[in-house]
This record gives structure tokens, sequence and C-alpha cells, in this order.
């Protein structure tokens, strides 16, 4: 898991890093989505309390409109100050075996997540981040996912390649029968390779980004629309919940509260059955050569590398609504890699996450379960049979000739 640790004094470190910053336009997203969120969540919910209150202690109701606001008003000071002094001071540096993030402003945080440990690695934005050009690295663990928002989209697509990459050296590392981090334990000394202490900081500058991946795409708009119908019916119910709590309270003119409540739920409605016919077509999947690609999302976008190695198992299946339509769903078992009491990296696999790939035809979810399973033996096999593993110039790991 990552593993984190927090001071109030700077820290002192061994050996100076060149932290990596994060674009200056994420301040100001950071201070517009707190605005945003305590605007829309926290405003009624001051006026909520303070109408409660009004109502208890016959308080006049001009006073407590000027109380709300000025709450609101100070809140909203102190928490996009709280942004602009805190947003800077975030930093990040890449290793060969981990990836290390630092934030804080008068605590200091530093969250440190091991290759070894990860079993997927995902990329989102939701719509702010599209306006102001920036994404989000999820880093999944057993039991946990790390999120780190306010990357470069450039960026976040060479930390999430390279992640990838490394998941994929680490358990060929193991495969030559070397350490793939360096431990030390007192009540273990041992004379460890070299190997195990290679952990460099590596510029992420230097990186290149991959290249785009052939799309192929997958999911059915009838189904999703079906799927959705019961989504609709159960907004109807809480609207219906709405309008009643509003009527009792204090919005007594039932025909204006009935015609707000029904258009609402009309609005509602129709962005939840129109979604599947924009967001559909938008998803797709790609079969790389250590990894597989998954895409999702329309505004909100998400994208996720999953490599061969941490696949545990692949399986099909087809609800009430895929019979229907003759449709089956993949299901993509994710394991980790847990370390062994010998401090080297094994391939022992527990139980992680599942990924799914709904609205496939038949022929082709079994196809791709086929495809998927022997590109997972093929690349067992090869680690199997790897050569031992040495470094290059650039220091790369590259297999010995």
């Amino acid at each position: 898991m990552g593993l984190r640790s927090s001071e109030l004094t700077a820290e002192k470190e061994s050996t100076p890093v060149d932290w990596n910053r994060f674009p200056p336009r994420f301040m100001v997203r950071s201070a517009i989505s707190a605005a945003l969120a305590l605007t829309f969540l926290g405003l009624p919910l001051l006026a909520g309390l303070g109408w409660l209150v009004c109502w208890s202690y016959s308080i006049d109701r001009n006073t407590m409109i000027w109380i709300v606001a000025s709450v609101w008003l100070l809140l909203l000071i102190a928490k996009v100050t709280e942004k602009i002094l805190v947003v800077p001071k975030r930093c990040f540096v890449l290793r060969r075996l981990d990836f290390t993030f630092r934030s804080g402003w008068l605590g200091r945080e530093e969250l440190v997540v091991p290759f070894s440990r990860v079993q997927e690695v995902e990329t989102s934005c939701n719509i702010l981040d599209r306006i102001f050009r920036l994404r989000s690295l999820q880093l999944r663990q057993p039991g946990e996912s790390e999120s780190i928002d306010g990357f470069d989209p450039n960026t976040v697509s060479v930390l999430r390649d390279y992640i990838g990459l490394r998941i994929k050296r680490i358990v060929e590392l193991d495969s030559a029968g070397r350490s793939s981090s360096a431990v030390s334990d007192h009540q273990n000394s041992r004379v460890e390779s070299p190997q195990c202490q290679s952990n460099e900081v590596v510029i992420v500058d230097s990186l290149q980004q991959s290249v785009e991946p052939v799309w192929c795409k997958f999911g059915h708009v009838g189904r999703e629309f079906v799927g959705r119908l019961g989504s609709v019916f159960l907004l109807l119910l809480v609207f219906m919940f709405a309008g009643v709590t509003l009527y009792t309270w204090f919005w007594k003119d039932e025909g204006s509260l009935s015609a707000v409540i029904f258009f609402s739920w009309i609005l509602f409605s129709l962005r939840t059955l129109i979604y599947p016919f924009l967001e559909v077509p938008r998803r797709g999947y790609a079969l790389c050569e250590s990894d597989i690609l998954i895409k999702r999302g329309l505004i909100a976008t998400t994208r996720s590398t999953i490599p061969y190695e941490r696949i545990q198992d692949v399986s099909t299946s087809s609800g009430f609504i895929d019979r229907r339509f003759g449709l089956n769903t993949l299901h993509i078992r994710v394991a980790s890699a847990e370390p062994s009491t010998t401090g080297f990296v094994s391939v022992r696999f527990s139980g992680g996450s599942s990924i799914s790939l709904n609205g496939l035809g038949k022929s082709e979810a079994e196809a791709l379960r086929t495809q998927v399973l022997e590109r997972v033996s093929e690349y067992r096999r090869n680690l199997q049979s790897e050569k031992p593993l040495s470094n290059d110039a650039s220091g790369q790991t590259v297999p010995e000739n």
C-alpha cells in the first residue's frame, strides 16, 4: 500500500531531489472547485440550518439571511485562501521503483507508492479538468486507490505508460531471481546486489509518450438504455419524496410545486436516457504488447491500463438484459503481486478488483476472452524462459545477449 509520513517541520533529505511541480492553472481550478462546492452544497445546508434556527428561536428573517450570507462568505474566503497556499506546495518525483507525492503547507505529507503493489493505472478528468486541460492519476492497489489531481495531459500520459512498463520490468526481475527494491531489515541483514539498490530518479521530461493504439469498440446502446429505465423510476420516487417534503415545510402552492417537480424529473430523466447514445460510441479497448487499455466516458473520461501480469482470470457472463439482446459481459479480474518474506518481489497473486467490458456479442466476448488468456499465458511462459537482465547505458533494464 502507499506509505504516508507527516511532520510539522521541514524535512532534511539525504540526497537532493528535483521535485516536479504541478501546472499553475491547477491552483485556479482548485479554488474554483472549492467555491462551487461551497456554493452548491454548503450554501443550501447553511440556509436550511439558518431557517431551522430562525423558526425555533423566532429570530428576524432578514437578520438570519445576513448571518448565513456572512458565514458563507467567511468560509468561502478561508477555503479559497487554503487552496492558494496549499496547492503550490504539491510536487512529485518519479523513481524506477516507486512514485512519491508530497503535499501540505504547515504539515507535510508524503505518499510513496511502490510499483510492485500497483494493480492498475488509470487516468481520468471531469468537466473542470477539461476546461483547464488537467488530468488525474489513479494508482490502484489491493484494498485502496490513490488518486492525485492536477497533472498536465502529456505528463499523465507518460506517467501512465512508464508505470505500466515498470510493473512489467519488476516481474521480469523477479523471474530472473533478482530483487526489485532495496529492503533494509535489521533482523535479517544480508548483502544485496546493486540491482536491488537501484532506485534512481527518472526525469519525466525525458520520457516519450507512446503511440495512440487502435481502439476496438464495446458496449451496446440498447442495453444501456433499458438498464437505465430503473434509474428513471428511482428518480421519480426521489422527486416525489422531495415534493412532499417541500409542501409540508413551506411550499403550499400545490400547482406550481407539482410543475417544478415534474419538469425537473423530466430533465434528469432525459439526461439519464440520452447519455448512452452519446457515451457508448466513445468506449473502447486495445490489446497492446504488455497490457490492456480501456477507455470510457463522454465529458468525465477515464482510461485504464491493466498489465497482463496483474490479470488473474478472465470470465464471461450474461444477465437478463444481456440475454434479451444476445450479449455477454467480459470480466477481467486483476490481482496484485505481494512481497515475499525473503525480500524479493514474488508474483504471488492476492485478491483484487474486477474490470468489466459489457455489451459485447457472444462470439466477440468469447474470442476476446481466449485472446486475453493466450496473451497472459504467453507472457508468463516468456518470463520462465527469460534471459538474465542487465542495465543498459540509459539505466533501462534489458535482456543480456
